[in-house]
This record gives structure tokens, sequence and C-alpha cells, in this order.
């Protein structure tokens, strides 16, 4: 395979991106767009309080930790992929290096 034109650069940007998006998969996230304002963590459970009177609200508050758990395991899910990605794409340019070095 020598001499063959591979664009390293696009695996490192690629790769970049990546761990950058992964990084960024945590609940935490998900509540704001600027990753530069601390924002606090939801609590581990939503207190009922929080929606009045409201007949159902520990139905409601449940309801909304439910949710919570499930985006925090879903970008869990996608930032341990990214991650994956991130090491298949250095594996595939290590790869085409030794097959790029002549013997």
């Amino acid at each position: 395979m020598a001499g063959v034109d591979v664009y390293y650069d696009a695996f490192d940007d690629f790769r970049t991106a990546c761990k950058k998006a992964a990084s960024g998969m945590n609940v935490s996230d998900a509540i704001t767009s600027d990753p530069r304002k601390p924002v606090k963590s939801p609590s581990p459970t939503t207190d009922s309080s929080i929606f009045g009177k409201l007949a159902k609200s520990g139905t409601l508050a449940t309801a909304v930790d439910g949710v919570w758990k499930e985006l925090g395991d879903e970008l869990g899910l996608v930032k341990s992929n990214l991650e994956g990605v991130e090491r298949a794409i250095d594996q595939v340019e290590t790869n085409l290096r030794k097959a790029d070095t002549p013997q």
C-alpha cells in the first residue's frame, strides 16, 4: 500500500470531533446551550412541591425523575459509542500507517 494518499489530518479532525462531542454527553450539558456557564445537575429526586398544589404532583415528580434517568442513560450510551468510534478511528489510522510503511 506504499504511496497511497491518505489524509491523516481528516482522521485526526474526526477523532477530535468525536472526543469533543463525547465530553459533552452528560445531563448538565443537556440543560444549557453554553458549556462555559456552570449548571447544577438536577437533584436525584424531584421535590413535588415545585408543582404547587397539583393533585398528582408526586406522580408528576416521579415521572420527571424517570425522564432525567432515561436522559442520563441515553447520553451515557451516546458517549460510550462516540468513544468507541474515536478508538476505531485511531486503529484505522494506525493500520493504514503500518500498511503504508515500506517493508
